[in-house]
């Protein structure tokens, strides 16, 4: 029976994993453990070792608004939804108010971004710029910012649950999650059996 996922830092172990094999038109359903029986000796695997950043900020207004993207650290491309915060399903909440073009977004803690551009696709997804330095962003995300995280979870999610165990830089702005089944007892058993790691 399939149960719904509640909670991202449940035991990679008990992950579920479907092994392909297209020659043969077969699938087969295993468990994370088994990655390494799969691999053979001189085969590549290339991981996402990006680290998940806290991309989820408070607006002032009851907002929030979501990182998507990074040019610089000082101007991202971000989404905008309206009054609500994870608790509640992102299609269940108002539509943000209308933002326009050189309007200042006043976040929670004091930080604040300007709107440098806005989506013909959607008024919600903007271009904006942080109104501090480029050093000092990093440590304003971390102090301010949360994890992104959805409504068909049960608690709040602190950060060190949505990080794999290889991250190195912090790029992503949602955790690279197909990658949340290589423990280091997994990357073991893969480097034993002659697998490369490729990062």
């Amino acid at each position: 029976m399939m149960r719904p996922a509640t909670d991202p830092r449940r035991a990679p172990r008990h992950s579920r994993l479907l092994h392909i094999r297209p020659g043969l038109e077969r699938f087969t359903d295993r468990c994370a453990p088994q990655l390494a029986r799969l691999l053979r000796r001189g085969d590549l695997l290339v991981v996402n070792d990006a680290a998940t950043l806290p991309a989820s900020l408070q607006v002032e207004e009851g907002l929030e608004l979501r990182l998507l993207s990074m040019s610089t650290p000082r101007r991202w491309r971000a989404v905008l939804f309206g009054v609500g915060d994870w608790r509640t399903d992102t299609d269940a909440r108002p539509a943000p108010p209308a933002v326009r073009i050189g309007q200042t977004l006043r976040l929670q803690g004091g930080l604040s971004a300007t709107v440098e551009g806005i989506s013909p696709l959607s008024p919600r997804l903007l271009s904006i710029r942080f109104e501090t330095s480029a050093d000092a962003i990093w440590s304003q995300l971390y102090r301010l910012g949360r994890p992104i995280q959805y409504a068909y979870l049960q608690e709040p999610v602190p950060l060190w649950a949505v990080q794999n165990v290889y991250a190195r830089r912090p790029w992503s702005v949602e955790m690279p999650s197909a990658g949340r089944i290589l423990t280091w007892s997994v990357l073991s058993s893969l480097r034993q059996a002659g697998v490369q790691i490729a990062r």
